[in-house]
């Protein structure tokens, strides 16, 4: 185990043992990736190198070549058919084996061993080449947070919270080997946060019920005066059913990609203020 992600635990422990009351305030939860966070394209074409430009060359597009991935780690660890797993952007279930590394219940080493000695079946020498890149790439800590980029727009977004008097979470499907350097690489993101929970630290993934549940109990919080954003409608309509008001992340695009749409997310966030008011009002 990481010293970063043991400390984490300890500290949520310690945190967990405190007394604590239940939280009358607005309490705004974020996902991070698709929301506060996006792939850096730059640097994740950088740190594929020739194997990005070799695919390419075969006039296929590599971006899209996270579906060769998912399938081949499909056939290294067929999916449990009866497991909660997330989902990719497109709303697709992950491989199994993203999910148990989600979890933290596989480290990257692991996996990349799996990677290594698993032959697969591929289309050319080029898309195996690209394949196994990637897979080295998403499963090196180092190389991961390197492509991750930090969303400004949602920066200022949540520095707006913090400044408005609202509590701030995480809630986000995310490994415990990356993150620990994540929070190093984005200091500015994080410390604006009072409760931090991620899947690699609990064993529990969104859309799963009881993550929603475990965010709750452990921060003493009352899921009416809570408000999550996140970029998947699945866990959206999960948040729903534990009684949190969620809005979707709806993409905006531009052309260097796509990012959350923040203006939509102020306008919900300032409707259900409003509405709150207005209930606290009648009482």
């Amino acid at each position: 185990m990481k010293k970063g992600t043991f400390v984490s635990k300890i500290y949520l422990l310690l945190l967990f043992l405190l007394p604590g009351t239940v939280c009358q305030a607005e309490n705004i939860i974020f996902d991070l990736g698709g929301v506060l966070l996006e792939t850096g394209y730059i640097q994740t074409i950088f740190n594929l190198g020739w194997e990005f430009a070799a695919y390419a060359s075969t006039w296929r597009n590599p971006f899209s070549s996270h579906r060769i991935l998912f399938n081949f780690l499909n056939d290294i660890a067929p999916e449990n058919p009866d497991a909660i797993v997330a989902l990719d952007a497109q709303g697709r279930p992950m491989p199994y084996l993203i999910n148990l590394w989600l979890k933290g219940q596989i480290t990257p080493r692991e996996i990349l061993a799996l990677v290594r000695t698993h032959e697969g079946s591929f289309g050319s020498w080029a898309e195996e080449a690209l394949v196994r890149a990637l897979a080295q790439l998403i499963f090196t800590p180092e190389y991961f947070v390197k492509t991750r980029s930090l969303v400004h727009e949602g920066l200022a977004f949540v520095k707006e919270c913090k400044q408005a008097g609202h509590s701030l979470y995480i809630l986000s499907n995310w490994d415990p080997y990356s993150f620990t350097l994540l929070e190093e690489t984005y200091p500015e993101l994080f410390e604006l946060f009072d409760g931090i929970v991620i899947s690699g630290d609990i064993g529990l993934i969104k859309p799963d019920p009881a993550i929603f549940h475990f965010l709750l109990d452990f921060y003493h919080l009352d899921p009416e005066n809570c408000f999550f954003v996140d970029d998947q409608y699945e866990n959206i309509c999960a948040a729903q059913k534990e009684g949190i008001t969620a809005v979707l992340c709806k993409r905006k695009w531009s052309l260097f990609g796509s990012s959350c749409n923040f203006k939509t997310v102020k306008e919900a966030l300032q409707q259900w203020i409003s509405a709150k008011k207005v209930s606290a009002g009648a009482i």
